[in-house]
């Protein structure tokens, strides 16, 4: 099955994907295991989506089951949505303790982490091919760290203000999403993950309604 995408696009879908198998993920995130490619490609024509390539250096490549289309247009949603929040955080004037800038400049390296893990690099690996040392990366970082951080009491600012909240329904779904990635039963991992995760997960989830709420309300910057 062979998607028309109109717009430019930065991955390899479908047939265009011939290497002879694949890491495959399934619709909802979940981890489905290596599969041969004719075969992912088979699941996707049977589920109606496209086969997306989205980790081509791991070994073998890493595809996504998805509706490439739909990908394209939330992606695009979300940049607007994110230039909105940009322009004001670029304008707020906050003193940002040093400690909480170091701590975004640490999680930026573990999620970095995550991606080359799922592309079969250590990050040790990752710093060696790159020519660099942690703590140039966490320095090279620092920036991201703190629009990461303003961009963060934005949202926060403007969930508070617009009385935007999560809902038990959203906690919910967002837990059943996890759930499903992790391959574990909803309330065996809201267990796990205990009441200071869960009030984590509301504020993540508060902050994208906020997020898509400026994104609908203010004029394109």
């Amino acid at each position: 099955m062979e998607t028309k995408i109109a717009q430019e696009r930065t991955h390899r879908i479908n047939g265009e994907i011939r290497v002879p198998e694949v890491r495959l993920t399934g619709l909802d995130g979940e981890m489905i295991g290596i599969v041969r490619t004719s075969q992912a490609l088979a699941m996707a024509e049977e589920a109606d989506v496209d086969l997306v390539e989205v980790a081509p250096n791991a070994r073998p490549p890493v595809c996504r089951l998805m509706d490439y289309g739909k990908f394209r247009f939330e992606q695009a949603k979300r940049e607007k949505q994110s230039k909105v929040v940009e322009k004001i955080a670029e304008a707020a004037e906050v003193e940002i303790p040093e400690a909480m800038i170091k701590y975004n400049q640490e999680r930026i390296m573990n999620e970095m982490s995550q991606r080359m893990m799922y592309q079969g690099l250590q990050m040790e690996q990752y710093l060696q091919l790159m020519g660099t040392t942690k703590e140039e990366f966490l320095e090279r970082v620092k920036p991201d760290a703190i629009a990461r951080i303003k961009t963060s009491l934005v949202l926060e600012a403007v969930a508070a203000a617009e009385n935007i909240v999560a809902s038990d329904d959203d906690v919910d779904a967002e837990i059943q999403d996890m759930a499903t990635q992790y391959q574990m039963k909803p309330e065996e991992l809201k267990d796990m993950i205990g009441a200071p995760e869960l009030e984590n997960i509301k504020k993540d989830i508060a902050s994208r309604k906020a997020l898509e709420f400026l994104g609908e309300n203010c004029k394109e910057v």
